[in-house]
């Protein structure tokens, strides 16, 4: 954890489901940043009925003053934000929209900002047409101040530079004099706080960071990309908008509240939001183990059930023996993109028996050279039970959760449940285990010990 609360992210939620999207944008955050904190800045009404073991470090109620306003988009959305620099517990503060997917390291953009004196930071690009309803050439010319087009996505905080109170004076004052500023009431029929911060930041001769000088966001692009995402695109339903870049995109920002588009459009949005979420977090946040081996009895039958276990969208480690990776490869199975095995020649079995529950980072259970291959299948036991093979794996491999399944339960029953569970939202550990009743087999999943996370370079 970042000490002294220096550095953390802080999101909005007014409602159940704002604040479950501010739990799955955070679920992603987590897997590229596990030392900064979060913060969740909502009403005491909600905060009453957050679930237990929430994800959020610190859950700070906002004033009932400060959301006082007939217009529930200006009361839970632009005055909360506004009042950021008043709630906010860290020193520096990176404040985004909850209809996110981190799908990149965060760290970059804290490396970025670190040295940076300025109160507020934010993305944009003044060639924006249409920015505020086509409307701010019109209010530059009645303010004679030329005001920059921005994104409020990711807003960035900076409580330790000289003139935030300034700037936070400013933006004060531009929410209570909207409309003698000429701004706009054409979201929601509510204000917007981008403008606002665009006059702050106008006040202040600030400017935002171009999208393309710092491409760390793009916009609604589709859930079929490959990681990382080396391209920028303010809209991902137009290809012609796309641009590559060199340095990775760290968030997308799917517009899910966007009333004004069709419903088809919101459609697809949505369902891209869902998918790339569950694909980063299903991967990431959890490690299904098996293995195979040719002395097994029933290795003929355990190779169908290998191709079954392969359909699963779910990263999959598989011990096995040369010979089976072989025989394995021969059949050109069409298989899940992470999938690895571990060849049990190179594992130094009586090492690891007799030190398993304090494995060396320096990886001195292998023999010579460690070969796990990336794209490939299989699995079974060897001489390891069950939790000491999901010790080992959580030794080679990072992760919050491991699960391991034996072949000759695999069939289509386990198949789904195991696809319902690696779809929810939190994971547990699990092992399965056979039941007989009445001559039949049952698949029964049951929980198993939970392991910390490790970290190792292999």
């Amino acid at each position: 954890m970042i000490k002294d609360n220096s550095e953390g992210y802080l999101v909005l939620g007014f409602g159940k489901k704002y604040i479950l999207e501010c739990e799955r944008l955070i679920e992603t955050i987590k897997i590229y940043d596990k030392q900064r904190p979060f913060c969740l800045l909502t009403s005491l009404k909600d905060k009453k009925t957050l679930r237990k073991n929430q994800i959020f470090d610190y859950v700070i109620t906002v004033d009932e003053i400060d959301l006082r306003d007939d217009n529930s988009h200006n009361a839970f959305c632009v005055k909360p934000r506004v009042n950021v620099i008043k709630y906010t517990p860290f020193s520096k503060t990176l404040v985004l929209d909850s209809d996110m997917v981190c799908v990149g390291d965060t760290n970059f953009i804290w490396n970025y900002l670190s040295n940076n004196d300025s109160p507020f930071i934010c993305w944009g690009d003044d060639k924006e047409k249409n920015w505020h309803w086509g409307h701010i050439k019109n209010i530059e010319k009645k303010l004679k101040l030329k005001i920059p087009v921005l994104h409020g996505g990711i807003l960035f905080f900076n409580l330790k530079s000289k003139s935030i109170h300034k700037f936070y004076s400013d933006c004060k004052y531009a929410l209570n004099k909207y409309d003698q500023l000429g701004f706009l009431r054409n979201f929601r029929n509510g204000m917007t706080d981008e403008v606002i911060f665009a006059w702050a930041m106008a006040k202040n001769n600030l400017k935002p960071i171009n999208y393309l000088d710092c491409p760390i966001i793009s916009f609604n692009i589709n859930s079929n990309i490959v990681l990382p995402y080396l391209a920028h695109c303010r809209d991902g339903t137009y290809f012609n908008k796309l641009h590559k870049t060199r340095i990775s995109c760290c968030f997308i920002h799917y517009f899910l509240h966007e009333r004004s588009h069709s419903f088809f459009y919101r459609f697809k949005i949505n369902s891209w939001y869902k998918k790339i979420h569950n694909e980063i977090t299903r991967k990431k946040n959890a490690i299904l183990i098996t293995s195979i081996f040719t002395k097994n009895i029933s290795f003929s039958s355990d190779l169908k059930k290998i191709k079954l276990l392969l359909k699963l969208p779910i990263t999959l480690v598989i011990f096995c023996s040369r010979d089976v990776y072989d025989k394995l490869n021969a059949l050109k199975i069409r298989r899940n993109k992470k999938v690895y095995f571990i060849f049990v020649e190179n594992l130094n079995l009586e090492y690891i028996l007799n030190n398993i529950d304090n494995l060396d980072e320096n990886i001195s259970f292998l023999k010579n050279s460690f070969n796990y291959k990336e794209n490939e299948v299989s699995s079974s036991i060897f001489n390891l039970s069950r939790e000491k093979s999901l010790r080992l794996v959580s030794k080679l491999f990072e992760s919050n959760n491991y699960l391991w399944i034996d072949v000759d339960q695999i069939n289509l029953k386990s198949l789904l449940n195991l696809f319902a569970l690696f779809v929810k939202k939190t994971f547990k550990f699990y092992l399965t285990e056979n039941k007989n009743k009445k001559n039949k087999t049952f698949n029964i999943i049951k929980t198993s010990l939970r392991f910390q996370e490790f970290k190792i370079k292999c």
